[in-house]
């Protein structure tokens, strides 16, 4: 998809015609606030744009009178179109123009605006007209095209993944088994410049029942007081990437291959999927929509109104999490997996490390996040723990969207062979008599020309 196709500066000369000789008003009605931005008129209403009270009014036509609202979707919304199914708003700050669902204001798509302000939008029942204040241009945007991606922002990066085991005695340990996740070079956005290099020497390559590689190495005789340490370094190639979703492109659950449901629709220890705590929360967010899409929007919604983000260590349930009401990055994807598969609608998990503030960083942290399988689209990646924010237009970047700051470095569904429902990395040791040990793990990034 074209996002956008410059139709060229529209200047007054091309504007001339035959002047009017007389104005008359035919009938008036308040605007909702002293800075109304945009109007269109949308199923049988008036709509206008709020940018005092950041929201998007539905009026009486008669009388101006409010009678609903959504919230913008975002800090400074601007222009204002219908193309009858969806409203557009433009941010002029943020240099976007956002699809938004009329009935609860979810933003559907975000397009990057072709000038640096975008203010009126209209809709002329085949494209979107967008016109820029500072180019004092007229822009129309168009769909080029199947394309589904948009990428943008090339980054390339050394990463080097470092786990440590010290031995803390009083005995030795005798064996320590340490699997470290390989990262995905098969993907559209993430490429290895060269091979990985470890260090160690890997005593061999296994893959779980999810298809995920590990490298693993073997520790021995690590007396009480020393630490060992495995590692691999690679240097990627990666870019930002966005889908465009379009939910009437969506095909229905029926169109789910049988392989990838039959995988990816099962119960797991973090899930439990017939926990009626689940089982409730399915049928309160989704009742009886069946387009996968909107089901995914709408469980990404319940999840987060209903949760906060805090990490305090440890990975609960799914029905717990949700009946605390907080939860980590990898507690608000068990919820998402609990939820989605209990709907029917094939759920994977990715992780990784990241890269943190800084291109040259430290990532101690990392972070997990869900994939969903809509048909026609494949696995599109949804963050649960990102749907909490304020706007709903930062909301939806979390909603297919690849980041250049982080290395995926595991694709899973739980409960894995050699890491259990952990990711990056997983370990086992043997000993004889008493002992204890103390494991950390680390990524390094260096950022390449």
């Amino acid at each position: 998809m074209a996002l956008c196709h410059r139709s060229g500066k529209w200047g007054a000369g091309r504007l001339r015609g035959k002047p009017l000789t007389t104005r008359q008003v035919v009938d008036a009605i308040d605007a909702p606030s002293s800075v109304t931005t945009g109007l269109t008129w949308h199923g049988g209403y008036l709509w206008a744009c709020d940018a005092t009270e950041k929201r998007i009014v539905r009026l009486d036509p008669l009388d101006g009178t409010p009678l609903s609202f959504i919230e913008a979707p975002s800090r400074y919304p601007s222009g204002l179109a219908s193309d009858g199914n969806y409203l557009w708003v433009s941010d002029r700050r943020k240099d976007e123009i956002y699809m938004v669902e009329p009935e609860h204001g979810w933003v559907v798509l975000i397009l990057d605006s072709p000038g640096p302000y975008p203010r009126g939008l209209t809709w002329d029942g085949e494209h979107l007209w967008n016109v820029d204040y500072q180019t004092d241009s007229v822009y129309v945007l168009r769909s080029d095209g199947d394309e589904s991606r948009v990428y943008a922002t090339p980054k390339n990066a050394r990463v080097k993944f470092t786990f440590k085991v010290r031995c803390e005695g009083p005995d030795r340990v005798d064996k320590c088994d340490v699997y470290l996740a390989l990262p995905h070079q098969e993907l559209e956005h993430q490429n290895f410049v060269t091979d990985p290099v470890f260090l160690p020497e890997p005593a061999g390559f296994v893959e779980d029942r999810w298809s995920q590689e590990f490298a693993h190495f073997t520790v021995t005789d690590l007396l009480p007081g020393e630490t060992a340490r495995v590692s691999y370094e690679v240097p990627v190639e990666m870019q930002a990437l966005r889908y465009i979703l379009i939910p009437e492109y969506v095909g229905g659950l029926s169109r789910i291959p049988r392989d990838i449901k039959a995988k990816y629709t099962v119960d797991g220890a973090r899930l439990q999927l017939d926990d009626p705590v689940i089982q409730n929360a399915i049928k309160e967010a989704i009742g009886e929509e069946d387009n996968p899409y909107w089901m995914v929007r709408s469980i990404l919604e319940y999840i987060g109104n209903r949760i906060d983000y805090e990490r305090v260590g440890g990975w609960d349930t799914a029905p717990n999490v949700l009946a605390r009401g907080t939860g980590s990055c990898s507690e608000y994807s068990f919820v998402f997996m609990a939820m989605a598969r209990g709907a029917g609608i094939p759920t994977r998990f990715c992780a990784g490390v990241c890269e943190r503030g800084d291109e040259a960083s430290t990532d101690d942290v990392f972070h997990r996040w869900t994939e969903v399988y809509l048909p026609n689209y494949g696995w599109i990646p949804m963050d649960a723990d990102a749907h909490d924010r304020e706007w709903q237009a930062d909301c939806a970047r979390a909603i297919g969207s690849r980041s250049n700051r982080i290395l995926i470095t595991t694709i899973g569904g739980g409960d894995s062979e050699y890491v259990g429902w952990g990711y990056n990395y997983g370990y086992s040791y043997t000993y004889s008599g008493r002992t204890s040990i103390d494991v950390s793990a680390y990524a390094d990034w260096d950022p390449l020309d």
